[in-house]
């Protein structure tokens, strides 16, 4: 049976720094889709720069500015790609554009079959205000009534069968599990607990519900000492900034900025529990239809983690997931410690499970199969 050759296509600008956790997923993916037998050309920019990975090689295409950049990867990479035979186009979704309609059908053209993936559905919400990338929003939602002319199957992590009139490949958000450091000992417990924040804080992360509950657990005087140390820059920090300071918990409530390698992994080492998304509510996808990844590396580094969400990542009654109200109430500080103290009596191999349970379930191998599959299927029927 041949084997596909598939053209992993992003639009995020890879020299910038605040894209890092965007540039791991990718990556992740596009491995994992070599891992299940596919020969896959990752396509991305670097600032002025387009780079194309292959397995084992890359090649860089330098230009003085955007726009000549954006015209070779929407129009002149795509007609003169045809020498390498791409059968399969996987796009990670971006906000469209004409442009990016010629690109579909200069692929259409060529016979390639075209996946694109949503991240995120509905995306409205991260919208809402009127600037620039709500006009930017607004000309992609007039493209995308174009979508159904070229694209044959949508990946979505909610649980439609259909979007924009596109069957979905229904999967689940992933890490690569090999890249994340496993938790090596147990962190230090006496008279003190550290919650852990990561990434760049947007509204459905909800830190201040956190804040806002550590606020009143320091009121009742509490004899265990509690923390929250936040590694992420941008995004809503600033918010919390003011509310840590009216509230005077600049002692327990810490900004660690954007950290990486090292530095990063020792934060993840010496905290109990971590902190994923509080407010998925907030753009209606706390049932389920939303998986983020942080929760997913949560798992994957042996920290337990507490949402105000459903992930079906995870089972119902996950011993090692401590669930709150989807609503807008303070988290009860108490509970995370009393469940934290209880896994520890009662599970103290909880590093351990929780690795296996990545490995097993979480890794982007296991994610990205059924869109493997269907690339090869539909170049078996072409060849037929």
């Amino acid at each position: 049976m041949e084997i596909p050759k598939v053209l992993f296509f992003t639009k995020i600008n890879f020299g910038n720094q605040q894209n890092a956790g965007y540039h791991s997923k990718v990556r992740a993916q596009a491995g994992a889709l070599r891992k299940t037998g596919l020969d896959v050309d990752l396509l991305y920019f670097r600032n002025y720069e387009c780079v194309i990975e292959s397995e084992n090689s890359e090649k860089k295409y330098p230009f003085s500015n955007r726009l000549s950049l954006l015209w070779f990867m929407f129009i002149t990479y795509p007609i003169t790609s045809g020498a390498n035979g791409y059968q399969g186009l996987y796009i990670r979704h971006f906000l469209t554009n004409p442009l990016f309609l010629v690109m579909l059908l200069i692929y259409k053209l060529k016979k390639t079959s075209i996946v694109l993936e949503l991240p995120t559905f509905p995306y409205a919400f991260e919208y809402k205000e009127w600037n620039k990338n709500r006009l930017l929003y607004l000309i992609d939602r007039c493209c995308s009534m174009f979508f159904r002319f070229f694209i044959s199957r949508i990946v979505t992590f909610s649980f439609d069968d259909k979007i924009y009139g596109i069957k979905t490949i229904r999967t689940d958000n992933g890490v690569e599990v090999s890249k994340i450091k496993a938790a090596q000992i147990l962190p230090d417990f006496n008279n003190e607990l550290s919650l852990l924040g990561l990434g760049n804080p947007r509204i459905w992360h909800a830190y201040e519900r956190i804040i806002e509950g550590m606020k009143i657990f320091y009121q009742e005087n509490p004899s265990i000492k509690v923390k929250f140390e936040i590694a992420g820059q941008g995004g809503e920090l600033e918010k919390y900034r003011k509310l840590v300071d009216d509230y005077k918990l600049n002692e327990y409530v810490i900004f660690h900025g954007f950290q990486t390698g090292k530095n990063l992994d020792d934060l993840c080492e010496r905290c109990h529990v971590a902190v994923a998304s509080l407010g998925m509510h907030r753009i209606n996808v706390a049932k389920g239809e939303a998986s983020p990844l942080k929760a997913r590396e949560f798992a994957a580094r042996g920290i337990p983690f507490v949402t105000a969400y459903t992930d079906k990542g995870f089972p119902v009654g996950f011993p090692y997931i401590l669930q709150f109200p989807a609503d807008e109430s303070p988290i009860d500080i108490s509970k995370i410690v009393a469940f934290y103290r209880e896994l520890r009596n009662t599970l103290p191999q909880y590093q351990t499970d929780l690795r296996q349970y990545a490995e097993d379930n979480l890794d982007w191998s296991a994610k990205m199969k059924t869109v493997a599959d269907y690339f090869k299927q539909q170049t078996k029927t072409k060849n037929n």
